[in-house]
């Protein structure tokens, strides 16, 4: 403080008044200088608010209420959003036209729907494999594992097959 009043008030710089009492003096007087230069300005440059740059005072004030954003987004097809309640995921964006087509509005139809996706989720088949649930939707079948070979594991599959050497084998000794 006390350069910055040798800087900006030289003449009152006197080396036989230079003391304590005249310097403390000297710096009150540039606090409230520099207090009332602040309190007209809210900038604190020490211009009153009629000399404020204009671009300053078009600044808008935040008391005016912010207008919210209209959502431009389509609404989700009500399939999508049951598929989501049984999957815990979204299909992929490419697949909601088809999705919502062969699905429809009717709630007996979103009903069914979302028992194919439990299930097939269920069974621990790929949840992102949706022409796979829509080709359960269309038969009108809930998905489990059944003897045409849906859900069977390749265990399984090794085991029928072994089961069917052995049964043609035993069937060719009787011949």
């Amino acid at each position: 403080a006390l350069n910055y009043f040798v800087y900006e008030h030289p003449q009152n710089l006197n080396v036989e008044n230079l003391n304590m009492e005249n310097l403390d003096l000297g710096f009150q007087q540039l606090q409230s200088t520099h207090k009332q230069n602040i309190s007209h300005s809210p900038t604190g440059c020490g211009q009153t608010p009629a000399e404020q740059p204009a671009l300053i005072q078009s600044v808008p004030s935040q008391e005016q209420p912010q207008q919210k954003r209209e959502s431009k987004r389509t609404p989700t097809p009500a399939a999508v959003v049951v598929f989501r309640e049984n999957a815990h995921r979204y299909p992929a964006k490419s697949w909601y036209s088809e999705v919502a087509t062969t699905v429809g509005e009717e709630q007996a139809n979103l009903d069914f729907w979302g028992q194919v996706v439990f299930a097939y989720v269920g069974l621990g088949w790929n949840p992102t494999n949706i022409r796979g649930m829509l080709d359960f939707y269309r038969r009108r079948e809930i998905p489990k594992i059944n003897g045409r070979g849906n859900g069977q594991s390749a265990l399984d599959k090794s085991m029928a097959a072994v089961q069917q050497v052995i049964a043609e084998a035993r069937a060719n000794e009787r011949i």
